[in-house]
C-alpha cells in the first residue's frame, strides 16, 4: 500500500514537471516622440516654439522592418501631424501612439517639415514648388536616419528624449521702420524751427514670389540626423526663382498716417519673401508729410507732402541678396530739413550685426 502511495506521488510530480513551461514576458512598448529645435548659424538650437511660435509640424516615417523587403509607411501614406504637449515632461508626439519596432534590426527614417505643400516627400527627396505669400513660413528638418528608439541628442522645452528634429528656415523676411533724423533746427539762431512728420505709404516693386526648392538626402548608415543638400554649387541649398513672377503685396497705406519721431516706428512688420538677388528694379517708394512750425508757439505754418524712391541695390553695403534663414530690417531715416532720406538695412539670423547707409537726394 505504501509503495503504491509513493509511486503515485512520484507519478504526479513527473506529470507536473512535464507540464511545466517558460512564460516569455514582452518588453514594454515605447511610443515614438520627437526632439524639436530650429537652426540659426552659430547659435544653439532653440525650439521652434521659441523662435516662431509653432506648436506642430508634419512628418513622414519610412519603416524598414526586418525580413520585409519593401519600405512601409510608418505614419500612413499621408504622414502625421506632430504636436507639442505641455507637461512633466513635455512631449512632441503624433496624434496617437506609434510604437518602435521590436526587432533591433528594424528602423524608421523620419522626414519632417513645416509649411507649404511639398510636391515630393521621400527618404531621399523633398521638393517644393511654391508661390510665396507674405505670411508664409516654410521649414525643413534634418532627416533622422535609422532610428529604432527615442534619443536625447539635445533637450528643449523640457522634453526628455525623442527623434532629433532640427529645423531650418527656407525663406527670408523683410520689415520696414521709419524715423526722423531730427525734430528741430541745428542752427542755434533758428532753433525755433521744429518739424513733425507722418508716414502715409510704402511699396516695394519687383519682388519675385514664385520658385522651387529641391533637397536631396543619402543614407549615412547610422542612426543620426543627416543634413539635406541642394541643387546649387557643391550641394548648396537654394531656390530656383521663376523670373516672370513678381509680388505687389509688400506695401502699406495709412490714411491717418504713422507719427514719426526720433525713435523708429514700425511701418511694415516682417513679411516673408523668396530668397533672391536684390536687383536694380526693386524700387522702394515712400510717401510722407512734413509739418514745419516756427516760433515758440509751435504754430504749424507749412505742410508738405513728399514722395521719395530708393533702389535697394544702391546702398553702399554688402547685402546683395535676401538669403534663407535671414531677416532684414530697413529703417528709413527722414531728414525733414532738406528731404534727404537715409536707408539703414540690418541683417540678422532669424540681433542686429551690420548696418549700411544710403543717402537719397
Amino acid at each position: 500500500m505504501n509503495k503504491w502511495f509513493y509511486i503515485a506521488i512520484l507519478g504526479l510530480a513527473a506529470a507536473l514537471t512535464g507540464c511545466t513551461r517558460t512564460e516569455v514576458i514582452s518588453a514594454p512598448q515605447k511610443a515614438v516622440a520627437f526632439q524639436v529645435g530650429s537652426y540659426a548659424p552659430q547659435t544653439r538650437a532653440e525650439s521652434i516654439r521659441t523662435v516662431d511660435g509653432i506648436e506642430s509640424f508634419q512628418s513622414k516615417g519610412f519603416l524598414h522592418a526586418e525580413g520585409v523587403e519593401a519600405v512601409q509607411p510608418f505614419f500612413g501614406a499621408n504622414g502625421e501631424t506632430i504636436t507639442y504637449h505641455a507637461g512633466t515632461p513635455a512631449t512632441w508626439t503624433p496624434s496617437h501612439d506609434y510604437y518602435w519596432p521590436k526587432s533591433a534590426n528594424s528602423y524608421v527614417n523620419f522626414v519632417s517639415w513645416y509649411g507649404g505643400a511639398p510636391t515630393t516627400v521621400s527618404e531621399t527627396s523633398l521638393v517644393w514648388n511654391q508661390t510665396i505669400a507674405t505670411d508664409a513660413n516654410i521649414m525643413w528638418a534634418d532627416e533622422a536616419w535609422r532610428y529604432n528608439a527615442n534619443a536625447a541628442t539635445y533637450l528643449e522645452d523640457d522634453v526628455e528624449a525623442g527623434v532629433p528634429t532640427l529645423f531650418h528656415h527656407a525663406l527670408a523676411q523683410v520689415r520696414f521702420q521709419a524715423r526722423l533724423s531730427k525734430d528741430k533746427a541745428d542752427n542755434p539762431e533758428t532753433d525755433d524751427v521744429k518739424w513733425a512728420a507722418k508716414f502715409t505709404g510704402l511699396s516695394l516693386a519687383a519682388v519675385k514670389n514664385q520658385g522651387s526648392l529641391t533637397l536631396a538626402n543619402t543614407d549615412p548608415l547610422a542612426n543620426i540626423p543627416q543634413a539635406w543638400t541642394g541643387t546649387g554649387a557643391e550641394g548648396a541649398i537654394e531656390w530656383v526663382v521663376a523670373e516672370g513672377s513678381t509680388s505687389a503685396s509688400i506695401s502699406m497705406t495709412s490714411a491717418g498716417g504713422i507719427e514719426l519721431g526720433a525713435t523708429a516706428a514700425d511701418i511694415l512688420e516682417y513679411k516673408s519673401v523668396l530668397p533672391q538677388a536684390i536687383t536694380a528694379d526693386m524700387v522702394l517708394t515712400v510717401n510722407y508729410s512734413v509739418v514745419t512750425s516756427y516760433g515758440s508757439d509751435a504754430t504749424p505754418s507749412m505742410e508738405e507732402y513728399r514722395t521719395a524712391t530708393v533702389a535697394l541695390s544702391d546702398f553702399s553695403g554688402d547685402i546683395t541678396a535676401w538669403e534663407m534663414n535671414r531677416r532684414y530690417t530697413y529703417t528709413i531715416v527722414i531728414n525733414p530739413d532738406n528731404g534727404i532720406i537715409t536707408l539703414i538695412p540690418v541683417e540678422k539670423d532669424w540681433a542686429p550685426e551690420l548696418e549700411y547707409n544710403l543717402n537719397v537726394e
